[in-house]
């Protein structure tokens, strides 16, 4: 196979050269930037043009507001916002949760001491009104169950 170079300055001007390169370059945006992406792309020009004018308009009463408003959701914090367990939707569970799930853990033989202790604590009295109350809520079970589900 035989190879042939060709000087293209021969043929074409600076210019020419340029003007195509340019066409060229012109067709490929075009190709990547459908109709579709193009939309995106000047809605996001758009945000990041009024995110820009937000920064500039940020003044020291803004910055008081944002402040004072933080404060405000702290301070009105329910647990709820704190300790999430892991939702149906498969969002993980809160930070605050993880952090309490993780120190129960930590914390097992300390806990187990202390139930323990407590338990040692009854007096006969306290364990008898317990168990009363327990046999209490199983005969009622019982006699307010159909037979073959009490089994």
């Amino acid at each position: 196979m035989k190879e042939l170079t060709i000087n293209i300055s021969d043929y074409l001007t600076q210019e020419c050269i340029e003007n195509e390169i340019r066409t060229a370059l012109r067709a490929k945006i075009t190709a990547a930037v459908q109709k579709d992406d193009l939309a995106r792309i000047i809605s996001n020009t758009y945000y990041n043009l009024v995110f820009n004018m937000v920064d500039e308009a940020f003044e020291d009463d803004l910055r008081q507001m944002i402040i004072v408003g933080v404060k405000n959701i702290i301070e009105n914090l329910s647990t709820y916002c704190v300790f999430r367990e892991k939702s149906l939707w498969r969002e993980p569970p809160s930070l605050g949760q993880t952090i309490l799930d993780q120190a129960v853990q930590d914390n097992a033989e300390l806990i187990e001491q202390r139930v323990k202790e407590l338990i040692a604590g009854l007096d006969k009295e306290q364990m008898r009104e317990s168990l009363h109350w327990q046999i209490e809520k199983v005969i009622e079970r019982l006699l307010t169950t159909p037979k073959e589900a009490a089994l």
